[in-house]
């Protein structure tokens, strides 16, 4: 029950009101950091290759919206007129480049070369073994995606590059 002049305190959907254990907040911590690497990638560095394009995700259309009373009633020539023009799309073109670049200082989960991995984040042998351990976890996921991209490509397709290790940042940047 609320009293009078006591502040709302509001827990967001899917947290729980009060950690019970270690494993539960190794859970929620667990789902951030998965939030802000790899989810945050997956969505944010193929908005160019989908937004360069208006009709694939249109910043701006033109006209009425549809209702269900249009539905069997909208033609080509319609779809055309409410697409945004050169100038809009370029604007949005030039957004989605922008925002799906990386940062000149990204660090990655799994740098490339040894001198940029953030073993300096952890000072303990423990959590270093850990670290370690993470890494080459990492580097055999990558050689997984690689050794099905070399076959895509063999095939003439196009590889999946987004979720590469070597290609997600640890955070993000803006």
């Amino acid at each position: 029950m609320e009293c009078e002049g006591e502040p709302q305190i509001h827990t967001p959907p899917g947290l729980p009101e009060s950690l019970i254990s270690i494993e539960q907040l190794a859970g929620i911590i667990t789902k951030v950091i998965f939030q802000s690497s790899v989810g945050h990638a997956a969505v944010n560095f193929l908005q160019f290759d989908y937004g360069c394009y208006a009709p694939n995700v249109p910043a701006l259309l033109k006209g009425k919206i549809p209702t269900e009373e249009d539905k069997g009633q909208i033609f080509l020539h319609r779809i055309k007129d409410t697409l945004p023009g050169r100038e809009n799309s370029l604007e949005q073109a030039g957004a989605a480049f922008v925002l799906s670049e990386f940062s000149e200082d990204e660090v990655f989960l799994l740098p490339k070369d040894e001198k940029n991995r953030a073993k300096w984040l952890f000072t303990e042998l423990e959590a270093k073994l850990v670290f370690d351990k993470f890494l080459s976890r990492l580097e055999h996921i990558e050689n997984s995606i690689n050794a099905r991209n070399d076959t895509l490509r063999e095939k003439g397709e196009i590889p999946y590059e987004v979720l590469l290790p070597s290609r997600i940042p640890y955070g993000i940047a803006i």
